[in-house]
């Protein structure tokens, strides 16, 4: 195949006012390929390319190139994907870069034509993405921080009133499964009222009920060598009630108001009332006490009284114990008579 050369010594212009200018290199048999070897300039208001494939070398491709202003002038430069709408974009598919004469945040605008409008506003180093049609706006397989330590905020100032959902989900709480799950309001309220979880603290201001066991890992902080359940009213150091596994139950302030109290001390254990040095034990009323088939013993540093049906010669039924002795006491209408007869 021989090869026709034409060379010429300065430009070279091919002028066609009338008419198209054509390069043809295609026969009945074979397919040419127009080589243009330099830089490529192309001066008008249409390019159309009709190739089925295209490969191009660069890894940036710059838009709206010679802008002589600091924004976009026609404000908005992306990229267009036609979807039968031929004439303009209105049923086209979009990626679009809004620039803001006015000042207002520049944003993305991403369009899949009939199928609704998602926007990216960035603003601050913050990206806002939302959806004209309410519509999933976004899918990705995970969103990270650019650092293993990194914060991922998805609110943040410029967003004070927004919130998080998971609207349209379907039986969400019930599928807070894992410990790194996010639980939900629907969650949240269903484990404290049915007791699918433990709730171990709730507090309101300052006041608040607390639950420690051992059962919790150690580095719970929860974990108690001795399990526990206090109350606290009004801050941390005000300890209204605290109960322990041993059995013991401390008290601050006890106002006891029904009909009928009782303590039960356990099998073969004294109830012990222990008042303030060199104070005593006041009971503003009678004390009453119930006759016992049965008499004490002496215990070691106590004395003991006690009431039995069976009246003695003391005339009371009361009777004492302690280490030296045991006896009735005797009332006062017999201590007249034991005082005349002896």
């Amino acid at each position: 195949m021989t090869t026709d050369v034409l060379k010429v010594e300065g430009n070279y212009l091919v002028y066609a006012p009338n008419g198209d200018i054509t390069l043809n290199v295609t026969s009945p048999t074979t397919t040419g390929t127009v080589r243009i070897i330099g830089n490529l300039d192309i001066l008008g208001q249409t390019t159309q390319i009709e190739s089925t494939s295209s490969l191009i070398n660069d890894n940036i491709i710059v838009l709206n190139a010679n802008e002589p202003n600091n924004y976009i002038t026609l404000d908005t430069s992306g990229i267009a994907i036609d979807r039968g709408s031929n004439t303009d974009l209105t049923n086209a598919a979009t990626f679009l870069y809004v620039d803001s004469v006015a000042g207002s945040p520049v944003y993305w605008t991403m369009t899949s034509g009939s199928s609704g409008t998602y926007t990216t506003t960035q603003y601050r180093g913050y990206f806002e993405l939302k959806s004209e049609s309410h519509e999933t706006a976004l899918t990705v397989a995970a969103i990270r921080t650019n650092s293993p330590t990194g914060t991922l905020n998805l609110l943040g100032s410029d967003n004070p009133g927004g919130m998080l959902n998971v609207k349209g989900a379907v039986n969400y709480a019930s599928r807070v499964i894992d410990s790194n799950d996010i639980p939900n309001k629907d969650y949240v309220d269903n484990a404290v009222y049915t007791g699918t979880v433990y709730a171990k603290k709730l507090q309101v201001g300052n006041s608040f009920v607390e639950l420690n066991d051992n059962s919790v890992a150690y580095n719970d902080p929860f974990y108690a060598s001795q399990d526990r359940m206090f109350v606290g009213l009004g801050s941390t150091s005000t300890i209204v009630l605290d109960l322990r596994a041993n059995g013991t139950a401390k008290f601050s302030g006890l106002t006891l108001d029904n009909q009928s109290i009782k303590v039960n001390s356990g099998t073969n254990n004294d109830i012990t009332l222990i008042p303030s040095a060199g104070k005593g034990i006041i009971l503003d009323g009678p004390i009453k006490l119930q006759a016992q088939i049965t008499t004490f013993t002496a215990t070691n540093n106590y004395s003991t009284i006690y009431y039995t049906s069976n009246v003695g010669g003391g005339g009371t039924g009361l009777h004492f114990v302690n280490t030296k002795q045991s006896d009735e006491l005797v009332s006062r209408r017999k201590a007249i008579i034991y005082g005349i007869i002896f």
